[in-house]
């Protein structure tokens, strides 16, 4: 039964796992369960079903589980102190579980074929399997990673899922981070060390996320009853770690920050590598029977209509930023004209029309690109969302190395080094230890907006709450009187509750 449900599984995300370099190719259409996997070629296509939920198209409730496309790329982006989201996401409607109760099941989906993968490679000595069974490993654990940050304990599951009736217990965050730990730092050496990732993880991605796994184990969670504590007592053992990995991903000499900010993400627009990269979800986009990326529709500037057809530069444009973040933004950065949209599109048309108001300005990170060039349209993108830039494995450093030494010249020159590709002066000499940890906050913040950082980085830092209730012009202020702390964690999906009697996040 578990071979028959493991070759099921292969052939179904294999079917959904959109198009795209590694993911282009086409599972066989039979494999006899006695026997497989028997060489790498055919344990590639089982990794396949354990990549597929990244783009995959199983309907949930009219939205698909795509992790890296609506999902979190649009929920976590918007939950946070830049973006007023009330629009795609508010805060007194199911608390956006429309979106967010898919990631649960997809994630363990995910999960379930990597473990039943490394299962079928238990006991085989040939000379691939472990290179095979490291991958799977490493995907497991970025699964888990998002897992434990968005719903905090859940169940952690090693061996494969036979039965849709079994129930679990949630395993404590801790105890799930000492796991991902575990598969991160077995997988990260076996893998290939190569710059263009070709959608597949590589060593340099496997470190990058270690680097992140780290930095958050310094940080803080709230648990299930609603309590915000420390996810270790050793805050220092993980500054240290999460220093040491990022600096031995600079010292690769693999990768290299791209001169121009903005060319990062036109790269990522018409799938040409970028340096800067060390993991991303590729999507493509055909035509035809193919699904591409529907995330830049939210993420570019608007259309005075809001469509979605494959004409003009403006789409929805539903992420307005908070104009208190654009008032603490510097003049003359780099960054916040492409990040920032401060203009529409006239319908169907490639003419802008300025915002008479900065408080309509809105996120446009992943806008349509070539500029001029009609295309997209609905799951009609050919847009790579990162998961993993240099420049976030530079932020780490400095941040990790700014609470270890206090504002050394390593933490300075990393920061510098992103102000300055931005346009920007390098920061005074002099700052403590609070003003540098300040300045890092304020640089992830335009750094790596739209990226699916800023909630979980506010988490970590523990000032979910003092961060959101600064924002007094946005809708969970003006509306609600300010943010519940319930919302650092996501809502458990209810089916999950009733079946294994559970309790919903506090």
């Amino acid at each position: 039964m578990k071979k028959i449900l493991f070759l099921l599984l292969i052939i179904i995300a294999g079917a959904l796992g959109g198009c795209k370099k590694f993911l282009e190719e086409k599972p066989f259409s039979f494999l006899s369960p006695a026997n497989f996997p028997t060489n790498a070629q055919e344990a590639d296509i089982a990794l396949r079903g354990v990549y597929a939920i990244m783009q995959g198209r199983e309907e949930y409730e009219g939205f698909d589980r795509r992790m890296f496309d609506y999902t979190l790329p649009g929920a976590l982006s918007i939950s946070n102190d830049l973006i007023d989201g009330s629009a795609f996401f508010t805060m007194n409607e199911g608390r956006g579980q429309r979106y967010t109760d898919p990631s649960f099941t997809a994630f363990y989906l995910g999960i379930n074929s990597a473990n039943t993968l490394i299962a079928a490679l238990e006991g085989k000595t040939e000379p691939w399997v472990e290179a095979k069974v490291a991958e799977a490993r490493a995907i497991r654990a970025l699964y888990y990673f998002y897992l434990v940050r968005m719903f905090s304990d859940v169940p952690l599951k090693l061996t494969p899922t036979t039965s849709a009736t079994e129930k679990y217990s949630r395993t404590p965050v801790p105890e799930i981070y000492n796991q991902i730990v575990e598969d991160l730092t077995f997988a990260e050496d076996k893998l290939p060390n190569q710059a263009d990732p070709d959608g597949r993880i590589t060593m340099g991605g496997c470190k990058g996320i270690l680097a992140q796994v780290y930095i958050s184990m310094a940080g803080n969670f709230r648990t299930p009853e609603g309590q915000n504590v420390s996810i270790t007592n050793d805050a220092k053992k993980y500054w240290g770690l999460a220093r040491d990995k990022a600096q031995e991903i600079l010292n690769m000499g693999v990768y290299s920050l791209a001169n121009d900010y903005t060319q990062v993400f036109k790269d990522l627009n018409t799938d040409v590598y970028n340096n800067e990269i060390l993991f991303d979800i590729p999507f493509s986009w055909h035509g035809g029977g193919d699904v591409g990326a529907g995330f830049p529709l939210i993420y570019g500037p608007a259309d005075e209509t809001g469509g979605d057809g494959p004409r003009g530069g403006g789409k929805y444009g539903i992420l307005p930023v908070l104009v208190e973040w654009v008032r603490e933004l510097e003049p003359g950065d780099e960054r916040v004209p492409w990040n920032i949209a401060t203009y529409l599109y006239k319908t169907n048309s490639w003419d802008e029309v300025p915002y008479t108001d900065s408080t309509q300005w809105n996120l446009a990170k992943f806008r349509k690109w070539p500029h001029g060039v009609d295309g997209g349209g609905w799951m009609a993108y050919s847009t790579n969302f990162p998961v993993v830039r240099l420049s976030e494995i530079k932020l780490i450093l400095a941040e990790a190395e700014n609470e270890l030494n206090g504002p050394t010249s390593l933490a300075y020159q990393q920061i510098n080094d992103i102000r300055n590709r931005a346009g920007l002066s390098s920061l005074p000499g002099g700052l403590s230890k609070d003003n540098l940890r300040d300045k890092i906050i304020a640089e992830r913040a335009i750094e790596l907006c739209g990226e699916a950082k800023r909630h979980f980085d506010l988490v970590r830092w523990g000032i979910f709450k003092q961060k959101m209730d600064s924002r007094k012009l946005s809708s969970w202020v003006l509306v609600h009187g300010g943010v519940d702390e319930s919302y650092m964690n996501t809502f458990i999906p209810q089916t999950e509750i009733d079946k294994n009697g559970w309790t919903q996040n506090k």
